[in-house]
């Protein structure tokens, strides 16, 4: 059994939760009668998040989600007013996200794998630019049973194009280093996510993340963590700021 680790309580002038969600534990339930997720467990010390009506009925307060096999922090609200201006602020580029990733580097990538060619900004007689540096692209489903993403450009043609959404996502690459053993750590951040996002822009920049087996790297963990978020106060001109180190590191 995982648990949750709450960073921040909520009060009266501070109507939110603010968890660390472990690695192998869902962010919200598939069925009303889950229980062995990051939002159940939250509700069971704060039950005031299941009376917020959120964007979809069964995750409640909850304002965004990790992937399960992804490590870090977590936002949720209690009341249905600063869900509401949370929401807005995340559609608005006001509730920042980064995460960390330890990384194997990929050769080549291959066009069988379904990935479009990366924007030729990024290279320089095949060197990488210096980060900072932002990746963006719309996304579609790919694979059997739908189950992993790949980025979509405007160069992808129009029968691939149609099945993409349509909104374009950005990550932005803040630092990129070597590590021991042939390895490399990437920060990058975010403002708006799709699934998967973070994963397959490393994927498709030639970063798969270490123990990410969906998009083309082995390892016994899956290296990943969501570290750090940023959003308003909506009482003063603060920001709250909370942040983790990564597990792996």
């Amino acid at each position: 059994m995982k648990d949750v680790k709450i960073l921040h309580a909520p009060s009266a002038a501070e109507p939110f939760v603010v968890i660390y969600k472990p690695r192998g534990l869902p962010s919200a339930p598939l069925k009303q009668s889950e229980t062995e997720n990051a939002l159940f467990k939250t509700a069971q010390i704060f039950p005031e998040i299941l009376r917020v009506s959120g964007r979809k009925e069964i995750e409640c307060g909850l304002l965004h989600r990790l992937d399960t096999a992804t490590e870090g922090l977590l936002l949720l609200a209690t009341n249905q007013v600063w869900y509401e201006k949370l929401l807005d602020a995340q559609k608005s580029g006001l509730f920042k996200k980064e995460y960390y990733a330890k990384c194997f580097k990929k050769i080549s990538i291959n066009d069988s794998e379904g990935f479009p060619p990366l924007p030729r900004d990024l290279f320089d007689n095949a060197k990488m630019l210096q980060p900072p540096y932002t990746l963006e692209s719309y996304f579609r489903a790919y694979g059997k049973g739908a189950r992993l993403v790949r980025p979509v450009t405007i160069d992808s043609g129009k029968t691939i194009l149609k099945k993409s959404n349509k909104r374009l996502y950005k990550t932005t690459i803040q630092s990129l280093e070597k590590a021991d053993n042939d390895f490399y750590l990437v920060k990058v951040s975010l403002e708006n996510g799709f699934r998967h996002q973070v994963r397959a822009h490393l994927a498709w920049l030639g970063f798969p993340i270490v123990g990410d087996e969906l998009y083309g790297a082995k390892g016994e963990q899956f290296c990943f963590s969501a570290t750090k978020i940023t959003f308003p106060s909506f009482t003063d001109e603060k920001k709250y700021t909370f942040s983790i180190e990564a597990d792996f590191l």
